[in-house]
């Protein structure tokens, strides 16, 4: 088990938290919801598995970086889901009330222009359909209790297990290309060390450290990466390591 210093430095985003949990405690329960009295659990691995699926599935659908995505609905697995797949393509969450009122729920769509709103269930999207000339974005609908969902013929209307699956379809369709370029990044984070930004300009790694570094930090810093160009180049970060963290 890592430090506290090494969780910040490959954990700076609830994504990357998700995979850490996932990579240390992936059989352990992450959460619980109940079902007709039946508490059903979810592991870290389930956990992340859902976030993945539904971050490809937005993904297919067009959706990407500074878009915005609402959510709708109780506190159960699929809004958190929902959330951190929208924060793992680089979009925003706009979470509303499951009682929030039609007004407010168009304003708050309409200003944010949301294009696809995870909803829980039949009265989510009840609420949701009545608002459709006053939120001109919302091109998507996903729900997640299909109950009562089969009076409805809308198009923009979709289950989120099978957004799920449209996320699972192009993972196997386009799978992630994997660079040196990502593994020395992957490797450098493992080992410890921590940038702002990392690019590539020809041949040349470009990286930005914290603004506040002590010389004696600084030398550290290139010493992880050199150890990190070393390591990719004698083959001890593979495909199969880095792949699972390429969208993250």
């Amino acid at each position: 088990m890592m430090d506290y210093a090494g969780r910040v430095a490959q954990a700076d985003t609830y994504p990357k938290l998700l995979r850490l949990n996932a990579r240390e405690h992936g059989g352990d329960i992450a959460l619980r919801e109940k079902d007709f009295g039946l508490w059903r659990v979810f592991t870290w691995n389930h956990y992340q598995t859902r976030v993945h699926d539904f971050a490809l599935g937005l993904v297919e659908l067009g959706l990407g970086r500074g878009d915005v995505i609402g959510i709708i609905g109780d506190n159960r697995p699929d809004w958190v889901s929902a959330e951190i797949a929208t924060h793992a393509i680089g979009a925003m969450s706009l979470g509303l009330y499951r009682d929030v009122l039609d007004e407010e729920a168009a304003y708050l769509l309409s200003y944010g222009e949301a294009k696809l709103v995870f909803a829980e269930d039949e009265e989510q999207v009840d609420k949701l359909l009545t608002l459709a000339e006053r939120v001109p974005n919302l091109k998507h609908i996903v729900y997640s209790d299909p109950r009562g969902m089969r009076k409805y013929d809308d198009p923009r209307l979709m289950e989120a297990d099978k957004l799920a699956a449209l996320g699972r379809d192009r993972a196997a369709r386009d799978p992630v290309t994997v660079t040196t370029t990502a593994k020395v990044i992957y490797r450098a984070y493992q080992l410890g060390a921590v940038f702002f930004y990392v690019g590539l300009r020809g041949n040349v790694l470009e990286l930005t450290p914290p603004l506040t570094l002590s010389e004696a930090e600084a030398e550290e810093g290139v010493a992880l990466v050199d150890r990190a160009l070393t390591d990719v180049s004698n083959g001890l970060v593979s495909d199969a390591d880095v792949a699972p963290y390429m969208m993250w």
